[in-house]
C-alpha cells in the first residue's frame, strides 16, 4: 500500500511538470478548481510543498487572491526561500509577503532576523558579487555629486556602506583607498563628537543658529551628531536636556518616554497616593495615558508592567457579556494566550467574570466565533438581498 501511494504522489519534478501542463492547456491553477478536477494533483503538491501555493510558485507562476497570514506563516515562507536559494531582498521578494512581514514584526528587516537570518546577508546579496575596484569606482563617482553623509540624501546609500563594512571592513579605508578624503564625505570620520563636551557644544550652536529646526531636520542636517548623541545618552532628546537646551529642536510628532520611563511614572504616581484608574488619569494626566497607550497598547498592560494590575482589575467594576468579548478580543489580538491558565494568571477579573457569566472558556470561546462570523455575515450581504435593493431603487 505505501509503494502504491508513493508512486500516485510523484517526484517534485513531475508535480512541477503536471502543474505547467495544467497552466499551458489553460486550466485554473486556484486551489478550489485544482481540488475539484484534480485531487490527487493537489494532495501531491500539499506533500512535496507543503502548500498548493508553494508548489504552484515553484513553478514561476503566481496565485492572486486573498492570503491569510500570521506570524508563523511569514517565518515558514521566508525559510523556504532561503531553502529554494531566492534572494530576500524586498524588491525580489513577493509584495504580499513583505506586506504581511511588515504587519506582523514592524519590518521587513525584523521578520528575516526572526527567520534567523542576519539581515547583512540580505544586504550583501542587494548589492551583489561587487569587486574591491569596483566598489572604489561606485565611490569616485559618488563624490562627485557634491554630497555628503551617508543615507538617502548622502554621497552614498546606507546599503551600500553596509555592504563595504560587511566585505571590507572599513568604510572610510575604502573611501581613503579610492584616493579621497574621509573627512570631507563622512560627518563623523575620527570621533569628531566622541566626548560628551563636543556633542553639547554642537547642539548649543545649531539651537542658537537655527532655532525653528525640527526634530527630523537636526538628524538630515547633521546626522553624525545625532547618531553619536543617540549611542551616548539613549536618544536625541535626552542629549538635548544634558547640554542645557530647552524648547528645542520643535517636534512635529508627539514624543513619548520609553516603557521604563513609563513604568516608573506609573509607579510614583501610586506612591503619591493619586490614583491610577483610567478614568482619573484621564482628567489629570492626558499625556502619560497617550504615551501608555502608545507604548504598551492599553492603560491596563501599562499598569499590569508597572506591578499594579491588581489595583485596576480588582476595581468595581460590572462584567457583561460584551465586555468579556471585547476583553477576549483584545488578548487574541496583542497574541496572548487563550488558555485557561494564562487568563488566570493574567487578569484573575477576566476569568471570574467568564465562569459567572458563560460557565466555562470553551463556551465564552464559542460564542466569540459566533459572534464573528456574524459581524462577517453582516458585512457581505447576500446576492439575493443585494439584488432586491437594486430592484427597489429602480
Amino acid at each position: 500500500m505505501a509503494q502504491r501511494k508513493a508512486l500516485r504522489l510523484g517526484t517534485r519534478g513531475e508535480v512541477i511538470r503536471l502543474i505547467r501542463e495544467r497552466q499551458g492547456r489553460g486550466k485554473p491553477l486556484h486551489n478550489a478548481a485544482v481540488l475539484e478536477q484534480d485531487p490527487q494533483l493537489e494532495l501531491a503538491a500539499r506533500t512535496h510543498f507543503g502548500t498548493w501555493r508553494a508548489a504552484v510558485e515553484a513553478t514561476g507562476f503566481r496565485l492572486t487572491g486573498r492570503q491569510l497570514w500570521n506570524k508563523a506563516r511569514v517565518i515558514a515562507e521566508i525559510r523556504s526561500l532561503i531553502r529554494r536559494g531566492a534572494p530576500l531582498v524586498t524588491t525580489r521578494v513577493p509584495n504580499q509577503l513583505v506586506m504581511a512581514a511588515i504587519t506582523y514584526f514592524g519590518s521587513w528587516r525584523t521578520a528575516v532576523a526572526s527567520a534567523g537570518v542576519d539581515y547583512k546577508v540580505v544586504e550583501s546579496q542587494h548589492q551583489g558579487r561587487r569587486s574591491r575596484e569596483q566598489v572604489m569606482a561606485l565611490l569616485r563617482t559618488a563624490a562627485r555629486s557634491g554630497r555628503t553623509g551617508i543615507g538617502p540624501k548622502g554621497f552614498i546609500s546606507g546599503t551600500l556602506a553596509s555592504y563595504v563594512r560587511l566585505k571590507f571592513g572599513s568604510l572610510p579605508a575604502m573611501i581613503e583607498a579610492a584616493g579621497l578624503d574621509p573627512s570631507k564625505f563622512l560627518h563623523n570620520v575620527h570621533g569628531r563628537y566622541k566626548t560628551a563636551e563636543s556633542i553639547a557644544v554642537e547642539l548649543q550652536r545649531l539651537s542658537r543658529a537655527q532655532p525653528e529646526m525640527s526634530l527630523s531636520e537636526l538628524y538630515k542636517v547633521n546626522s553624525g551628531l545625532a547618531t553619536a548623541a543617540r549611542k551616548r545618552y539613549g536618544t536625541l532628546m535626552a542629549a538635548v536636556a544634558a547640554a542645557g537646551i530647552s524648547g528645542w529642536p520643535r517636534q512635529l510628532v508627539p514624543y513619548w518616554p520609553p516603557r521604563e520611563e513609563i513604568v516608573a511614572l506609573i509607579q510614583e504616581r501610586h506612591r503619591q497616593g493619586t490614583s491610577i484608574q483610567l478614568l482619573d488619569v484621564k482628567a489629570t494626566d492626558r499625556r502619560l495615558l497617550n504615551a501608555a497607550v502608545d507604548r504598551f497598547g492599553t492603560w491596563r498592560s501599562a499598569v499590569r508592567a508597572a506591578g499594579l494590575g491588581y489595583l485596576i482589575d480588582n476595581h468595581d467594576r460590572v462584567w457583561i457579556g460584551n465586555q468579556i468579548q471585547a476583553e477576549l478580543k483584545g488578548r487574541r489580538l496583542r497574541g496572548e494566550a487563550m488558555d485557561r491558565r494564562a487568563i488566570q494568571r493574567d487578569d484573575p477579573r477576566l476569568w471570574s467574570a467568564i465562569v459567572t457569566w458563560y460557565g466555562s472558556l470553551a463556551k465564552a470561546l464559542r460564542e466569540a466565533n459566533a459572534t464573528r462570523r456574524a459581524a462577517k455575515t453582516r458585512a457581505l450581504p447576500s446576492r439575493r438581498g443585494r439584488t432586491r435593493r437594486r430592484r427597489d431603487t429602480r
